[in-house]
């Protein structure tokens, strides 16, 4: 029997009369499980299976068919399909040290959160939601300045994230059948300001010229979850935080590589010969759907893809989860969207829809004006760092011998699209652009179970030199520049 998984892309195969829960353990490990042993009275094992929710443990392959899996259990396949591709892409990674306690690593990004519950190295399942700090400002600079401003503004912000960060877990530990006590290790990775925020910190330093990260900053705690010693990535400069340590601790770029992370800050480190230069680019949320009339992150009923059908002269698309309906389109869906709109002249090489209306893809989703505006402007700001970084570092587009992407939107991204609307170089050629996924996590989930890589972040954060992208002269003529699409 033929069993397909949609959400991974893949298809899988078994004799009939095979439990569908053998199968999707077999491919998944861990990350699947039956607490009640198969007898069908736990409800965790509840699937999709041709359509019809089913229990996994109770359900015998008589036909081929299709399956679709809870959201938390995808993003947990997907955390171990990036760590297998950062295994192959940096070989030198290693064994995990051997440690059977529970460990938690967390992303604390700008706009989702994420969170691993890791045993002995093994990724034993993951959660994700959107960061609730999102109220207080969809940036940083807006949450910096809430934190200064408001009164309590700097606790309010670190209060909904720990908050936050106990209920993923918790949510975690449910799944594992453990208590939360049992988690004795934490390996935090985030932007300086989320980390800075995570641990009660004044953010004055971070607020104004020269952006430095505070004084105050600490890799190490006990006082955030009692009873977890909390370990937070080093960061490397104001606006090029743990995360992209984390990141560069996993993906271990070589010479000529250009790391770049596409999430709400756009943060991007070129790899030269005996030195490594950063900057961040303030692309906003709009890439990852937010701030988007119809947009949303990539989650079940997501369009995450939009080609067009020449024979019948209409557009198609594909969503998360084969959902017929969709309920929104994420940042990959949107990047195909422009680039096909551009290649039929609906929309014009400075921005405008043609017709000043907005662009139905669909009944319910559409893209407004202010939408392309607001993925313009992202677009232009990576687009512009991307630019002077390489300009700095003494390179062309075409020098690099790997273009290495970060974040998950690089997940569903197509090449051509990206590079039509400038959002990768159309100089670097498609096998040289990997992408890696959620490196920041999987850096994480890496140094929990690796001190020397642990220690080995001390020495990547500072050995990477970082500029202020906005305080470059030519910044702002770049960046106007990068708003105009050929």
């Amino acid at each position: 029997m033929k069993i397909y998984l949609p959400q991974w892309e893949t298809e899988r195969e078994a004799p009939r009369g095979t439990r569908l829960s053998e199968v999707l353990y077999a491919f998944l490990g861990e990350m699947w499980s039956t607490p009640c042993g198969g007898n069908g009275t736990c409800g965790k094992c509840a699937v999709t299976w041709n359509g019809k929710e089913v229990l996994s443990c109770q359900t015998r392959l008589e036909e081929d068919g299709t399956v679709l899996l809870p959201e938390s259990v995808v993003a947990g396949g997907m955390v171990q399909k990036c760590l297998a591709v950062l295994t192959e892409f940096s070989p030198e990674l290693g064994e995990a040290d051997g440690s059977d306690d529970y460990g938690l690593a967390v992303d604390l990004g700008t706009t989702t959160l994420a969170a691993a519950l890791v045993r002995g190295g093994q990724v034993l399942g993951t959660v994700s939601r959107m960061n609730p700090q999102a109220r207080y400002g969809q940036n940083v600079i807006s949450r910096i300045g809430f934190s200064l401003t408001e009164p309590n503004g700097a606790r309010t912000l670190q209060e909904l994230l720990l908050r936050s960060i106990k209920e993923m877990a918790l949510e975690l530990c449910a799944q594992a059948g453990i208590a939360f006590s049992e988690i004795g290790r934490g390996v935090f990775a985030g932007n300086t300001t989320m980390e800075e925020t995570l641990l009660g910190l004044n953010l004055e330093s971070l607020s104004g010229i020269p952006f430095l990260p505070s004084t105050d900053f600490q890799t190490e705690t006990e006082a955030l979850f009692p009873g977890m010693r909390v370990r937070l990535f080093p960061v490397m400069g104001g606006f090029v935080g743990g995360d992209i340590t984390a990141g560069l601790l996993a993906a271990r770029p070589g010479a000529d590589t250009l790391f770049l992370d596409l999430g709400t800050n756009g943060e991007m480190v070129l790899t030269l010969d005996s030195a490594r230069l950063a900057c961040a680019a303030a692309a906003g949320p709009a890439l990852e759907g937010a701030e988007i009339s119809c947009g949303m992150r990539a989650g079940f009923g997501a369009i995450e893809s939009v080609t067009f059908d020449s024979a019948a002269s209409e557009f198609r698309f594909h969503t998360l989860g084969d959902v017929p309906r969709p309920v929104g389109i994420c940042g990959s869906g949107l990047i195909d969207l422009l680039a096909l709109l551009l290649d039929g002249g609906d929309l014009t090489p400075d921005g405008r829809l043609v017709g000043g209306k907005p662009w139905e893809l669909c009944e319910g989703i559409s893209l407004t004006q202010a939408d392309v505006r607001q993925l313009q402007l992202a677009i232009g700001a990576i687009r512009a760092g991307i630019q002077i970084l390489l300009k700095k570092g003494g390179r062309r587009p075409e020098d690099l011998r790997m273009l290495a992407v970060a974040g998950g939107l690089g997940r569903s991204l197509n090449i051509r699209n990206a590079q039509r609307v400038g959002l990768l170089p159309v100089e670097v050629p498609a096998e040289r652009i990997a992408f890696l996924g959620n490196t920041s996590l999987c850096g994480a989930i890496l140094a929990l179970n690796r001190e020397a890589l642990w220690r080995t972040s001390f020495g990547i954060a500072a050995g990477t030199t970082c500029f202020d992208l906005s305080q470059e002269p030519d910044f702002t003529d770049t960046f106007v520049a990068c708003m105009e699409w050929k």
